[in-house]
């Protein structure tokens, strides 16, 4: 079923759907709600050759490679975001 941007205002009205942090005026579409995935991105680093990771006991102890570049960004284009 497709909701018009009328009855999708109606059901987040009613709380019937939650949004955290709420939506802002520029996110309703017609029939559609623009959501956005946070601000922080994460990349793996390039600029490391030659490695090989394994999580055979569990993720814990990758975090202290230093093999993530993160940042924190306002706007940014997709494209700059996955290169």
């Amino acid at each position: 079923m497709i909701l018009s941007q009328k009855d999708l205002r109606k059901v987040v009205k009613a709380k019937k759907v939650l949004f955290s942090p709420e939506l802002e005026e520029s996110q309703w579409g017609e029939a559609s709600i623009d959501l956005r995935l946070g601000k922080q991105f994460t990349r793996y680093r390039t600029d490391i050759r030659g490695i090989t990771l394994s999580v055979a006991e569990g993720l814990g102890s990758l975090g202290e490679l230093n093999l993530w570049n993160t940042e924190e960004r306002e706007n940014f284009e997709l494209g700059s975001v996955l290169n």
